[in-house]
């Protein structure tokens, strides 16, 4: 079939098939984009992360989630 896929690399979820490697590497941003704000707002209300600005937990969770996610081809 070809194509490219988002895969996570914890569970092994894998998207959709999209036609182009850019339309996989937008899916995935849009996917961090998606979920970072209710990530976010959980780990602020954890009183070990006062500390830290929400930019600075937005900026953490969206690197590891970078980390967790990736495109590769479809078979």
């Amino acid at each position: 079939m070809g194509g490219y896929v988002v895969v996570h690399a914890g569970s092994g979820t894998i998207s959709e098939v999209y036609e182009t490697e850019d339309q996989a590497q937008l899916a995935r941003l849009e996917q961090i984009e998606e979920h970072l704000a209710e990530a976010v707002e959980h780990e602020s209300a954890d009183p070990t992360h006062t500390a830290y600005s929400l930019a600075d937990i937005a900026d953490r969770i969206r690197e590891e989630w970078r980390t967790l996610l990736y495109v590769c081809e479809a078979e």
